[in-house]
């Protein structure tokens, strides 16, 4: 007879599963965050990684730039499960400087510094020989919002230290940069045919070094897509558990048999972190037999959160969520013979009522992607913490406490 394991303290009581991606602890079956599975592959996990098969790079809490492999989820320390959108970064040599793309005025540069990314010679060092000294690229585009950002350390002066996105208006950074680590600093998106981005340093003397130069279509920067003679595009960012009949069978199929199969009652607790939360981005997804969104925890719709399970919707709360990277927003939902309920951030709890029996798990599933909805690709943006499953619903009291 095997013996049951009990659960440590830090798993949420009567939890199913607990993936507490920001710290790497996880309880009910392992997260393989090394093994690359390939396209529709299998491996023994409850996560797996994108079918795009693109690299990528995340940032830890320290700022570190962490490199991931073709097909591995990108979990990195102090934030959790990355998931963002497929856009282009338009930047060619967005580590070199030394590269004829960027033009430089009363300024030198050398690809000799180590990067963010622990890197040696990964990143670039900008010297002014010069006041005003610039290294700029010129780009043309097609009419969209585009933002500039890029990863810089002061390494000598005081002086300081801009960006641009147009060549015109500079935005200073200096209050934001230090000379012990990378800061990622970015330029307010505009909508232009044509950029012109870069650095200027104020002072003769001074310098920086610099890395992933990112010019995105985007309104905010996101992780590094790296470039050398041609534009970086990220492929659809869409981590998942999977069902046994899915076109990504694994380990993450328990979730459905375990627990969403019975149409409840069930509960889940999901926190994260994104400039993506607004309308239709969410943290847990699902295709098949049960809703357009399946079982989807959201904080979008101006702010506002919202649970979605067995072809019924909570409704949004009254409160709002936080937006932007590395502001948590905390939902706990629970489904039950009596309806569905939605939490946000320790506000009120909003409810709808069942009319008839729950939805059961649809045949069709294929996928229960976190944190982007599959290939309609509508990230968060950003990156979940914890993924918290019950196979009970949480009580009013309990919802409120685990998302304060």
């Amino acid at each position: 007879m095997l013996r049951q394991l009990s659960p440590p303290a830090w798993v949420f009581p009567g939890a199913t599963f607990d993936l507490n991606f920001s710290v790497g602890q996880y309880w009910g079956n392992p997260v393989n965050m090394a093994a690359a599975i390939g396209a529709n592959g299998s491996y023994c996990s409850l996560v797996q990684g994108s079918t795009s098969g693109n690299g990528g790079y995340a940032p830890d809490s320290t700022g570190i730039v962490r490199t991931f492999a073709a097909y591995y989820p990108r979990i990195t320390a102090g934030c959790g499960l990355w998931a963002e959108g497929n856009y282009t970064n338009y930047a060619l040599y967005s580590n070199d400087h030394t590269n004829g793309a960027w033009t430089k005025t009363s300024m030198t540069a050398a690809k000799n510094q180590t990067g963010a990314d622990l890197t040696a010679n990964g990143a670039s060092l900008l010297t002014a020989t010069g006041t005003s000294a610039t290294s700029l690229q010129s780009l043309t585009l097609s009419s969209h919002a585009y933002c500039f950002s890029a990863y810089v350390k002061r390494v000598t002066g005081t002086g300081t230290v801009k960006i641009t996105l147009d060549g015109t208006t500079y935005t200073d950074v200096t209050g934001q940069i230090n000379s012990t680590g990378y800061t990622l600093v970015s330029v307010p998106a505009q909508t232009l045919t044509s950029a012109n981005v870069g650095f200027q340093l104020g002072t003769s003397g001074d310098a920086i070094a610099v890395q992933f130069c990112q010019c995105e279509n985007n309104n905010y920067p996101t992780t590094p897509l790296p470039t050398t003679t041609s534009t970086n595009v990220r492929g659809i960012d869409e981590p998942a558990h999977s069902d046994p009949g899915g076109t990504r069978p694994g380990m993450g199929q328990r979730v459905f048999r375990d627990l969403i199969s019975s149409g409840g009652p069930w509960s889940m607790l999901q926190f994260g972190s994104g400039n993506g939360y607004g309308t239709g981005s969410g943290g847990v997804y699902t295709d098949g037999g049960v809703t357009v969104s399946g079982v989807a925890s959201v904080a979008g719709a101006g702010g506002n959160g919202s649970f979605t399970a067995h072809g019924i919707s909570s409704g949004t709360t009254s409160n709002t969520g936080n937006i932007g990277l590395n502001a948590i927003n905390k939902i706990a939902g629970r489904a039950n013979g009596a309806g569905v309920s939605c939490c946000l951030n320790g506000g009120p709890i909003v409810t709808v009522a069942n009319t008839g029996a729950l939805t059961p798990q649809g045949t069709a599933f294929t996928h229960m992607g976190l944190g982007n909805n599959g290939a309609s690709g509508v990230p968060i943006n950003g990156y979940t913490s914890r993924l918290v499953y019950f196979p009970f619903e949480l009580t009013d009291s309990q919802m409120i406490e685990y998302t304060r």
